[in-house]
């Protein structure tokens, strides 16, 4: 049997809102700016988006807090993605620029987080279901890149 969840009226539910500390991260929950309001992080998993649907009032998460130094002093050279424009969004998290080709498909719908991480998890083409061998960058704007590879 479930275990019933705090309501809001119980006598054991909280008086105030949680707050988490700044630099608390989740793999499945980020924090508004304030650390008072948690959503779901999109989700991806053998080609499936699950939703982002909100955390449930009294709904366990896990979350911890990371170092801010990072080994290997790599924080200079950390490479912001681009921001995409209208058209030239990623097909998985809908906000970076798609700039990545999937070999030997060639289909070109990804930002490269994305597609290294459809690489890394399932190694198969959203779009085409073909085994992905190699990520590589995309070559030329989105609107000169042909459809032969889809």
């Amino acid at each position: 049997t479930d275990t019933p969840r705090p309501q809001p009226t119980d006598a054991k539910a909280p008086r105030e809102a949680l707050r988490f500390h700044a630099e608390t991260k989740g793999a499945q929950v980020r924090l508004d700016t304030r650390g008072c309001t948690a959503h779901r992080r999109a989700t991806f998993h053998d080609g499936i988006v699950f939703s982002q649907r909100p955390v449930r009032l009294g709904e366990p998460v896990v979350a911890s807090r990371l170092p801010t130094a990072m080994p290997w002093d790599l924080s200079n050279k950390a490479v912001a993605e681009p921001k995409a424009t209208s058209g030239e969004e990623c097909a998985i998290c809908f906000y970076h620029a798609a700039n990545t080709c999937l070999v030997p498909c060639g289909h070109t719908y990804f930002c490269r987080c994305c597609a290294w991480r459809v690489f890394r998890d399932t190694a198969k083409c959203p779009v085409c279901r073909w085994q992905i061998e190699a990520v590589a960058p995309a070559q030329g704007p989105p609107a000169l890149r042909t459809e032969e590879g889809s």
